[in-house]
């Protein structure tokens, strides 16, 4: 089973992200990325909700999931949501679709 440290170096690299883009996404520096990666930083808990918003995925499941099940949730994301728009009675055929 992965460290959270591994696990969030290669969703970061699943997403293609370099240490540099997920740090400006997170607001820490490049260089707390690159420790928490390599599990320099064992105190990086205060960290884990900004990396796992950049994942689309909550603190816990970066925490407590295997790696497999977490690449298998966002390779399968739903799909997205198409908003629908009522037209009102008075409006006019071409009004409703110009």
């Amino acid at each position: 089973m992965h460290q959270v440290n591994e696990k969030i170096r290669l969703l970061r690299l699943f997403f293609g992200y370099s240490q540099q883009n997920m740090a400006d996404d997170c607001g820490i520096s490049q260089r707390t990325i690159s420790k928490i990666e390599r599990g320099e930083m064992k105190d990086f808990q205060k960290h884990l909700p900004g990396i796992a918003r950049v994942f689309r995925l909550e603190p816990t499941e970066l925490q407590h999931k295997p790696l497999d099940e977490l690449l298998k949730k966002l390779s399968n994301p739903p799909p997205p949501r198409i908003p629908t728009m009522k037209a009102s009675k008075s409006m006019s055929f071409e009004a409703k679709f110009s």
